[in-house]
């Protein structure tokens, strides 16, 4: 294998290696191609026959991580993952809030929301089957056997004083279990 013995600029940044030999290789960066100068032409260059001779193209810098060379992708680091997972955690509280309940789908949001964040697969907990809030599972209670809080047997009071203070989903407070009117 023969040696660089000088180098001739070519244009702004590109150059022609001289080698040992007689023989003539054009590349592409000349600041890259001085520092061969009495070298051979690294393994790691690119070598091959162009139209216009021989050519020889210096290994590109890597930039990051990606696939490409180029950094990460936000959305692929642990952080962009949970925005991204936080994003449709919301997305699927409002599109169940408003199926459920549309006169009260922002609270039902918020809730569904919070229980979506809770849930074991984003602690890294093992699945357990959960119901998103105590309070909705004592409404289905409630529905089914038609008892109602304040009945006068030692429970608390019906938080709802108004009709306004209900918050009804499926036809039944979410707060205190009445039928919606």
């Amino acid at each position: 294998m023969s040696n660089v013995t000088a180098v001739e600029a070519k244009g702004d940044k590109a150059a022609i290696l001289v080698m040992d030999d007689g023989s003539r290789v054009w590349t592409p960066e000349k600041a890259r191609a001085d520092e061969l100068v009495g070298k051979p032409i690294p393994a790691d260059w690119t070598q091959k026959q162009g139209d216009y001779g021989p050519q020889a193209f210096p290994p590109r810098e890597r930039k990051g991580g990606g696939f490409g060379g180029g950094a990460a992708a936000f959305r692929n680091t642990k952080e962009g993952q949970a925005i991204e997972q936080q994003a449709m955690n919301r997305r699927t509280a409002l599109m169940q809030a408003v199926v459920v309940e549309p006169v009260m789908w922002q609270a039902i949001a918020d809730e569904m929301f919070e229980w979506l964040q809770g849930s074991p697969v984003h602690s890294g907990q093992p699945v357990a089957h959960t119901r998103p809030t105590s309070s909705t599972a004592e409404v289905g209670m409630r529905g089914a056997t038609g008892t109602a809080q304040g009945s006068g047997d030692g429970e608390a009071p019906d938080p709802c004083a108004t009709i306004a203070d209900h918050a009804f989903v499926k036809g039944v407070c979410k707060k205190c279990g009445a039928p919606r009117p």
